[in-house]
């Protein structure tokens, strides 16, 4: 699954995985620099840069709904930048 992050959003801006299964996450960014980190769901702090991809696989543990929100200050929108991701069982 693609994520792409321009200013200021995630497009798809919701995903959802499942409980023990490995989804892949190529992170990228359309315009500027954006970061994404979760500790609950184990994505490290993730540097997204235009033109390059960084893939990380996720491993969700627990379900729920977990919102993201950019991990570096990239703007006057980046407080409304947010990624949910939702965990089905």
């Amino acid at each position: 699954m693609t994520i792409a992050a321009s200013n200021w959003k995630f497009t798809p801006n919701t995903i959802t995985m499942r409980v023990g299964e490995t989804t892949q996450l190529r992170l990228t960014s359309t315009q500027g620099v954006h970061g994404l980190e979760s500790k609950e769901l184990g994505i490290p702090l993730t540097v997204m840069q235009p033109g390059s991809v960084v893939i990380v696989n996720v491993t969700p543990k627990k379900a729920g709904a977990y919102v993201l929100h950019c991990a570096i200050i990239c703007g006057p929108g980046h407080p409304n930048m947010k990624l949910t991701i939702t965990v089905t069982p």
